[in-house]
């Protein structure tokens, strides 16, 4: 469409070489590039004088991850990318893809409602019980069978739910279920704010390795990610 530009773009492939992603930028910057398509590493801190024009494709991808953060990192880069337009004395515009238009997370963003934004994602986590009330403690049983796998992660939780006053979600398949030939079922542990966190993680932690010892389960792999991001 646009024959005559010239086009860079911006992601993990491209910048994987040494100063590959400062080249880029400094290209960009002195106007050799004239259109740069890339992924959300294109929104992180950049701040350029000459950019007028921005696209947001699908932006509705980035709100449908199964998981609690989701519309918060959606309303981040939207908020993000459309502070990259326009910047100093010059007007920009920005042209958001959705199909959903009415969606409150992309209105919210969109007119830049950050209080409301706050207050309506506050009230779901306390509802639902997810961080700043709750800490949550991410566990990962690994292991190259995956029937082991499957059984291993529910014998787990059988002798998780020893633990008083938390709530176990799982086992789950996540998105990516096998990694470098291991299948993967997490646990998801939500531990009450009030609760003493390190005594709770301690004592996961005992839970574990007592489990490890029975021959069935020795094999498998527990990744245990406090807090995960």
């Amino acid at each position: 469409m646009f024959p005559t530009a010239r086009v860079a773009r911006m992601d993990t492939d491209s910048t994987r070489g040494k100063f590959s992603h400062q080249r880029i930028i400094e290209s960009f910057e002195n106007k050799e590039i004239d259109i740069l398509v890339g992924t959300q590493m294109v929104s992180k801190g950049l701040d350029f004088d000459n950019v007028n024009l921005i696209g947001i494709l699908d932006a509705d991808s980035l709100m449908h991850f199964p998981e609690f953060r989701a519309f918060e990192r959606a309303f981040q880069t939207i908020t993000q990318i459309m502070g990259r337009a326009g910047r100093r004395e010059n007007n920009g515009r920005v042209f958001l893809q959705t199909r959903n238009p009415k969606h409150p997370i992309i209105a919210m963003a969109v007119n830049g409602l950050f209080h409301d934004f706050y207050r309506v994602q506050k009230e779901e986590r306390l509802l639902f019980k997810y961080p700043p009330f709750y800490r949550l403690i991410l566990l990962s049983v690994k292991h190259k069978n995956l029937e082991k796998t499957i059984a291993g992660a529910e014998e787990l939780k059988k002798h998780l739910q020893q633990i008083k006053n938390i709530i176990i979600l799982g086992p789950e398949t996540p998105i990516y279920s096998r990694i470098r030939l291991y299948y993967i079922r997490n646990i998801l542990i939500k531990v009450p704010r009030n609760q003493q966190h390190n005594a709770t993680r301690t004592e996961i932690k005992s839970i574990i390795s007592q489990f490890l010892y029975i021959k069935e389960y020795s094999s498998l792999r527990i990744v245990v990610d406090a807090d995960p991001a």
